[in-house]
């Protein structure tokens, strides 16, 4: 018998039945410790369908625990290693295993995350509102504010960026359903119709938005945004309109039935041009009697935009790594 076998339950030695370390043993290993600490990694062992892409988080960052910074990533290795062009990956995207399971952990994180989220509403509420914003970012007034001069509600979020504005501006204006998606809970939000399919690449086809016109968050009725101000690469101001719409020229905004709501994008230069402060603030102010509807979507529209932020940070942040 050789080192590291043990004899099966027939008396043979088998290697299956041995503790001698593998490199695929030990690359379980190191994905696991890279999920606990928060990096994301790719399982690339031989029993599971290639390229399955695992999210980790620590317990203490899943929701509130601020946007998670680029040199706070303790397994480094397993995000460059995860940093690949959609391209690269377009066998994993047409399995239907891979994206059955996607899927499913969208709508489980998601739908937890929501849950949580709603029951914990009236204590949580200051927090999420700003979630990873300073003081001096909340305070401060940003492009599209005189658009919904009394809000009732409002929010700014923000987050760090490991690439210069004009890398991130590019994944900002392709947003949208029929477009690149939202970078969001894709499988949550398609349980309500949204069909929403978050591109991990920059679209060649795809124009860029435009002053005038729409970004949606769905099919013709659900949520929709004209786009009112563009300055490349420093913010995007949207306005949201009649769901109804069709096309920029027939829109009705929602100002006139009693609800208007903005929805502004910023982005900063930090760290000498390398580096992306994105804040995104929302205000929105509604008709009598529609507090306790607005009170409900408030917490679910947080969800939804910091996985929004995360997924837009990690898009940029990977093709920043592979342009490299």
């Amino acid at each position: 018998m050789r080192l590291g076998e043990l004899p099966s339950p027939r008396g043979r030695c088998s290697r299956r039945h041995g503790s001698r370390r593998t490199p695929e043993k030990d690359g379980v290993t190191a994905n696991a410790v890279a999920w606990l600490a928060g990096a994301p990694v790719i399982l690339e062992t031989p029993w599971s369908p290639t390229g399955w892409w695992v999210r980790g988080t620590a317990v203490h960052r899943l929701w509130f625990g601020g946007p998670r910074r680029t040199d706070d990533r303790i397994g480094a290795p397993y995000a460059v290693r995860s940093a690949r062009p959609r391209q690269d990956r377009e066998v994993t995207e047409m399995n239907p295993v891979s994206t059955h399971v996607a899927t499913a952990r969208d709508i489980v994180v998601g739908g937890t995350q929501v849950l949580a989220t709603v029951a914990g509403a009236p204590l949580l509420r200051r927090r999420y509102q700003r979630w990873g914003a300073t003081q001096a970012e909340i305070e401060r007034p940003l492009p599209g504010d005189d658009l919904v001069p009394d809000p009732q509600i409002r929010s700014t979020r923000a987050i760090d960026v490991a690439a210069p504005p004009e890398r991130v501006w590019p994944w900002l204006m392709q947003l949208g359903w029929g477009r690149a998606g939202l970078y969001s809970f894709d499988g949550l939000e398609n349980l309500i119709g949204c069909e929403l399919h978050s591109a991990d690449s920059l679209l060649d086809d795809i124009a860029p938005l435009e002053v005038g016109g729409l970004l949606r968050a769905g099919p013709p009725g659900y949520p929709a945004w004209q786009v009112m101000r563009i300055a490349e690469p420093h913010h995007l101001v949207l306005l949201a309109v009649d769901p109804r719409a069709s096309e920029a020229g027939r829109m009705v905004e929602t100002a006139d039935a009693g609800d208007s709501s903005s929805w502004q994008w910023v982005l900063e230069a930090r760290a000498g041009g390398g580096r992306t402060r994105l804040i995104t603030r929302t205000r929105t102010s509604y008709r009598p009697g529609a507090s306790v509807l607005w009170h409900v979507i408030e917490p679910i529209s947080f969800v939804m935009e910091r996985r929004m932020l995360l997924g837009l940070r990690d898009r940029a942040e990977a093709a920043e790594v592979v342009r490299r």
